[in-house]
């Protein structure tokens, strides 16, 4: 194919049946690269370990770093419509707590106090059965239904949480 397509051979003159059998050459040649079944192909993000990065990433001149050789942003992704964005439809939420005792009342060391708290409030089974429930429905009642008519009812896709 790169001899067909070639720019640097001398101009030959070229009749009908020359041009035909350069076009079966090239339709042959794309034949065997379309998809196959017995091949799948897999894609994987994510940011690279420094360990990896000191295996595969790419020199950098003069220096003794390396970086990686390719890169994909969630950014970019989210622009081609791969991933969803997620933040398009973020809402923040503040927490507070009425806090109910026996006896006097009792001051949470600052920040530490407030993590301890909502470390063990999070961790209670009613809480994370009532967060599964309100996740699980938002995705299937809207996430998956906006994907859906995007994707014009293709069903291949990906959710992070």
């Amino acid at each position: 194919m790169n001899k067909t397509l070639s720019l640097n051979e001398p101009e030959i003159p070229v009749d009908d049946d020359t041009i035909n059998e350069e076009i079966s050459k090239i339709k042959l040649e794309m034949k065997s690269r379309q998809k196959q079944d017995h091949i799948s192909f897999f894609g994987f993000t994510g940011t690279p370990k420094r360990q990896t990065i000191e295996i595969f990433g790419t020199p950098q001149p003069g220096s003794t770093e390396k970086r990686p050789f390719h890169t994909y942003t969630m950014r970019q992704s989210i622009g081609e419509g791969f991933t969803l964005d997620v933040l398009k439809t973020y809402t923040p939420v503040k927490r507070w707590f009425k806090l109910r005792g026996k006896g006097e009342d009792v001051e949470l060391p600052g920040q530490q106090g407030k993590r301890e708290l909502i470390k063990w409030v999070d961790s209670t089974p009613e809480v994370i059965s009532q967060k599964v429930q309100i996740i699980l429905n938002q995705l299937l009642e809207h996430t998956v239904e906006i994907h859906r008519r995007k994707r014009k009812g293709n069903d291949n896709c990906s959710f992070y949480t």
